[in-house]
């Protein structure tokens, strides 16, 4: 009898589950091998390592936890498996540390194991689970170097109860993959911080190549909302005098920026200024810094000051709209290393202008002294200092004061101020600013003369100074020989303080009007001897060449 000989199936033969899992597990494994070895971005990681997590137990829906940088949250790096759903619910995108079954993954640094999850009182997306039909969860988290990074979750739609060997699995895929993705975060922090490198050698030189002061702020500002991908930018200067900090160039953040003062120590701008650190608020709505008029338009904000030798230039502040893109402190240092440079821009700028303005006022003061000794025309010389006083020193206005017959200090000529002002204007001596530099024979300022306790006003004069409007005043002498001859003014904005060069040259610009003056007295006197003295020649010759009484007479009366 023949004995059939057996065949082998055509059919191959199916592996069992055992031998499934352990094929899925050696292609993880290999995947995020691939991953650690391989130049990646943190990004590619962490989608590749929710992939390869996800044939882990066969099939299963991943989330992939990171811990924020403030150690308070956690947030979903990467996910895969999800499916649409019945009832469209979104997945969670952000937990506390402490919150649901990554919370308690993280809170124990231990892996959390759930057959079912009907009954579990730590699930915190009870709806989004239902809605994908999720049954079991497996959790591991993710530690390296005995710092948390975040946690691996796997849920199966199917029940399952995790082994402790497939939980081993868990645990060691857990560790590569925590290498990966703190390798692919150092790679990609060294990538852009190179790349920060070259923006900022880049913003740099565009820096230095832009000298005047108003163009180089709006450059600061955009090149800062740039940089830090923001949706707007300001840099505010401080106002010494005045304390306050008022915008200077903004980027994005509309007219109404212009208006805006900010008391120092006072919201973050303030703030900043105060500490003379940078600050990052990620919630302003609900900080304690948040002031008008800023509720409502601001949700994240990233201010630095801006420094050089120590001395406050003012406050860089950049900001974003929407609470989901906050500002990190890898954002704050990008910030600092700007506003280094931009202090510097500013700085060789500021100088830049002093140098320019100097020469300039070099100039305007040769200009007078060659019509100081070309023309005894006092009247054309004093127009030509009102004019070129208020060219170069850019005040509202300027004004020359003299002495009237009752000894009242009167308006004479200038440019800039009301009609009706320089009609009626009168001050005595020791009144206001313009009586006090003539009484105390030296320069007085002020920047508010309305709110100046050490100005005195008679009602008039304060009457007519609230009309024109120009409250910030600078005022000096006009002395000639020990005798005060007049006074200059500039009028400035309020809380304008005029800057110490500027006080200078408005001193020499009064010696020169000084000069103009007194040389016109000399010439009026001079003139006057010389006709004297040819009256009596006259009346002499006279005297010599007659005898006649009555003729004398009448040539002395003539001559008298």
């Amino acid at each position: 009898m023949a004995v059939p000989v057996a065949r082998p199936s055509s059919t191959p033969r199916r592996p069992a589950d055992g031998e499934e899992r352990a094929v899925s597990a050696e292609r993880a494994f290999i995947a995020l091998a691939e991953a650690v070895a391989a130049d990646r971005t943190r990004r590619e990681v962490l989608d590749l390592v929710a992939r390869a997590a996800a044939g882990l137990p066969g099939e299963a829906t991943v989330q992939l936890w990171l811990v924020d940088e403030a150690g308070h949250r956690l947030e979903l790096a990467a996910s895969h498996g999800a499916r649409p759903g019945r009832r469209g619910v979104p997945q969670p995108r952000t937990l506390g540390i402490h919150e649901g079954l990554a919370g308690a993954v993280a809170q124990s640094r231990a892996p959390l194991v759930l057959a079912s999850l009907s009954a579990e009182p730590r699930v915190a997306a009870r709806e989004w689970l239902r809605d994908q039909g999720l049954a079991s969860f497996a959790g591991v988290p993710m530690v390296r170097a005995d710092r948390l990074l975040g946690v691996l979750c796997l849920f199966t739609r199917r029940r399952r109860r995790f082994t402790p060997r497939a939980v081993s699995v868990l645990r060691s895929f857990a560790a590569y993959a925590a290498v990966a993705i703190e390798n692919a975060a150092l790679s990609d922090t060294a990538t852009a911080r190179l790349r920060r490198l070259e923006t900022l050698r880049e913003i740099e030189r565009e820096l230095s190549q832009q000298h005047d002061p108003d163009a180089l702020l709006g450059l600061i500002v955009r090149r800062a909302s740039e940089l830090l991908r923001a949706d707007s930018a300001t840099v505010y200067v401080l106002d010494e005098a005045s304390q306050f900090l008022r915008a200077r160039a903004s980027h994005d953040t509309g007219d109404w920026i212009r208006d805006v003062t900010i008391p120092f120590g006072q919201g973050v701008t303030g703030a900043v200024a105060a500490r003379r650190v940078g600050m990052i608020v990620n919630d302003y709505g609900r900080s304690s810094h948040a002031i008008p008029p800023f509720v409502g338009k601001d949700a994240a904000i990233l201010a630095q000051p801006l420094l050089h030798d120590g001395t406050l230039q003012g406050v860089i502040v950049v900001r974003r709209a929407t609470v989901d893109q906050p500002f990190g402190e890898t954002d704050l240092v990008q910030l600092g290393d700007f506003a280094v440079q931009a202090s510097i821009a500013l700085e060789n700028a500021r100088l830049l202008r002093l140098a320019s303005d100097q020469a300039e006022r070099i100039k305007v003061a040769a200009e007078i002294g060659q019509a100081l000794a070309a023309t005894r025309d006092t009247d054309r010389i004093l127009d030509l200092i009102a004019e070129r006083c208020r060219e170069t020193l850019g005040a509202e206005a300027f004004g020359l004061f003299r002495f009237d017959g009752s000894g009242r200090l009167r308006y004479e000529r200038g440019l800039g101020l009301p009609e009706a002002f320089m009609r009626v204007h009168r001050l005595a001596l020791g009144e206001g600013v313009v009586g006090r530099a003539a009484t105390e024979r030296r320069a007085v300022e002020t920047v508010d003369i309305l709110h100046d306790p050490a100005v005195t006003l008679s009602p008039d004069a304060r009457a007519l100074i609230e009309g024109a409007g120009s409250r910030a005043i600078a005022a000096v002498p006009i002395l000639a020989g020990g005798n005060v001859l007049g006074v200059l003014a500039l009028y400035h904005p309020v809380c304008f303080q005029i800057p110490r060069e500027e006080a200078e040259f408005l001193q020499i610009l009064a010696d020169h009007a000084a000069a103009a003056l007194d040389n016109a007295r000399l010439f009026t006197e001079s003139r006057r001897r010389q006709e004297s003295a040819e009256t009596l020649a006259s009346i002499t010759q006279t005297l010599t060449g007659s005898l006649d009484l009555q003729t004398l007479i009448t040539q002395v009366a003539d001559a008298i």
